[in-house]
C-alpha cells in the first residue's frame, strides 16, 4: 500500500514562491491550468500550420515554425531557433 507521498519541507526553509504555494495551492493550480491551456493552443496553431505547408510532423524536418513579433508564423533554421551559434556548450 502506497504511503501518503513525499515527506514536505519546513515551510521556514522553502523559498519565498514556495512559501505562497503553501499558502495559496488552489490559486497556483489555477494558474497552472490556464496556462497549460494556452501553450497546447500555441502548439495546435503551429501544428496546424506545418500540415497546411505540408512541413510533415515536428521535429523532422531541418526548419521549424516560429512566432515572429509581429505575431505572423515563419519558417526558421534548426539552428538560429535554438540560438546554438550563441551557446558556450558548441565550439
Amino acid at each position: 500500500m502506497a504511503g501518503p507521498g513525499p515527506v514536505k519541507l519546513a515551510f521556514d526553509s522553502l523559498s519565498p514562491a514556495g512559501k505562497s504555494q503553501r499558502k495559496n495551492p488552489e490559486k497556483h493550480r489555477a494558474y497552472n491550468r490556464k496556462r497549460n491551456k494556452m501553450t497546447i493552443a500555441y502548439r495546435n496553431e503551429l501544428n496546424k500550420e506545418r500540415l497546411k505547408r505540408n512541413l510533415g510532423p515536428a521535429g523532422k524536418s531541418g526548419k521549424v515554425l516560429g512566432h515572429t513579433k509581429s505575431g505572423g508564423l515563419q519558417l526558421t533554421s534548426r539552428r538560429k531557433n535554438s540560438d546554438v551559434s550563441k551557446s558556450n556548450y558548441h565550439g
